[in-house]
C-alpha cells in the first residue's frame, strides 16, 4: 500500500507522538559555490629553472643509433666556442638529447635548438 500525504496526515493525528518522533530530519548537504575564488593549485616552481639555458638536440636518422653513441657534447662544446652558451655547467645548461627515424637519406639531420633561461619548461 502507497501512502500519500493525507494518510500521513490521518496517521498523526491518530498517533501525536509520532509527529514528535519524526520531527528530528536529517539535514541535508550545504551547497558550496560551483567555482571557487582561489587557484585550484600553488604554482610550485624551482628557483633554478628560471636561469637555466635549455639546449634540445635531436638526431633524425633512418637507422637510430645505439643510445651509448648519440652524444651531445660536440653540439655543445661547439656552441659554447661560438660563445652561443657561456658555459656548459650543469647549473647553468640543461641538455635533452634525443632521436627520431625518417624514412629517407635526404630527410637525415641533426638539430639544435637553443632556448634562453625561463623559455621552455624542463619537460621539453
Amino acid at each position: 500500500m502507497a501512502w500519500n500525504q493525507s494518510d500521513i496526515d490521518a496517521a498523526l493525528a491518530r498517533n501525536p507522538s509520532l509527529r514528535a518522533a519524526n520531527s528530528h530530519q536529517a539535514q541535508g548537504p550545504i551547497p558550496e559555490r560551483a567555482v571557487p575564488d582561489g587557484p585550484v593549485a600553488a604554482t610550485v616552481r624551482e628557483e633554478g629553472d628560471r636561469s637555466r639555458i635549455r639546449v634540445i638536440i635531436e638526431s633524425r636518422r633512418v637507422r637510430l643509433l645505439d643510445e651509448d653513441n648519440l652524444c651531445g657534447k660536440y653540439f655543445v662544446d661547439l656552441l659554447r666556442y661560438a660563445g652561443v652558451l657561456p658555459t656548459d655547467a650543469p647549473g647553468v645548461v640543461g641538455i635533452k638529447i634525443f632521436q627520431t627515424r625518417v624514412s629517407s637519406k635526404e630527410e637525415e639531420e641533426t638539430v639544435v635548438e637553443v632556448f634562453p633561461a625561463g623559455l621552455v619548461s624542463e619537460e621539453t
